[in-house]
């Protein structure tokens, strides 16, 4: 059977399932339909959450990409944080990054 998820075009989807078709609409939004073979006991679909942002008293930009569900605000803005905070902790480590967070509520 099929699977249709709709999201916005700056998020992305993670699934172990082959993607048939890419589509868009005229909301912005993006249409992915994936295919599967056998029925999923539980599907987890992930959402990107670019986000760049400075480093106070720099020119620096971080890009932090948080994999979590799109009502994980809080989570995102932790990781947000933590990140600050180990780059003023660690001030060898600021050059130009990019930080992954993944987030699995309930787990």
């Amino acid at each position: 059977y099929d699977i249709i998820v709709e999201h916005y075009q700056n998020y992305t989807v993670l699934s172990n399932e082959p993607i048939r078709n890419i589509g868009a609409n005229d909301k912005n939004m993006t249409k992915i339909q994936l295919h599967t073979f056998v029925k999923p006991i539980y599907l987890l679909f992930l959402s990107n959450r670019n986000n760049l942002f400075r480093m106070p008293g720099t020119n620096e930009s971080i890009r932090v990409n948080m994999w979590c569900r799109m009502h994980c605000e809080f989570a995102h803005k932790f990781a947000e944080n933590i990140t600050l905070y180990l780059f003023d902790k660690w001030k060898r480590l600021n050059k130009p990054w990019q930080i992954d967070h993944i987030v699995l509520p309930d787990f």
